[in-house]
């Protein structure tokens, strides 16, 4: 989910021999996006003056992190998977835009299936959301587990 979603698309490409299939939940690849603007969600900062740390939510994202993903390019690095993915988004998720699972639905072409969750924000705060995300995942990844490599 979020930050997790990206990590997980980039070691599913670079590990795709073993990885079957690929669930990602409110992908946060807007990240990128707003470090360029000097922002992570509240936290504001200049990038000509980036101090050692920024305190995000009271969380320590440290300098290298924000130069690390300011050279990344999430979807170059996510495109070499070519297995089933399945994109998860809430259509009142303020922190993470739809437009980011799109891109990856796009990225992924055929291979992708992105639901649109009804009254979702970013992090499934309720128990009918979370419900709902959690049988749809289930049934994505037993439907893919049966499935021949």
């Amino acid at each position: 989910m979020s930050m997790g979603g990206v990590v997980a698309s980039i070691l599913a490409a670079r590990r795709k021999n073993n990885i079957k299939a690929l669930c990602l939940r409110a992908p946060a690849t807007v990240l990128v996006d707003d470090i360029k603007a000097g922002k992570i969600q509240d936290a504001i900062f200049s990038l000509d003056d980036l101090p050692e740390f920024i305190d995000f939510g009271g969380l320590k994202v440290g300098r290298c992190f924000v130069n690390d993903a300011l050279k990344l390019d999430i979807y170059a690095e996510a495109s070499a998977f070519d297995k089933k993915v399945l994109l998860l988004h809430g259509d009142c998720d303020k922190t993470v835009p739809i437009k980011y699972s799109e891109k990856y639905a796009e990225l992924y072409g055929e291979n992708a299936r992105l639901i649109i969750v009804h009254g979702a924000k970013h992090s499934f705060d309720t128990i009918e959301v979370r419900r709902k995300f959690i049988e749809i995942t289930a049934e994505f990844l037993e439907d893919q587990a049966k499935k021949e490599v």
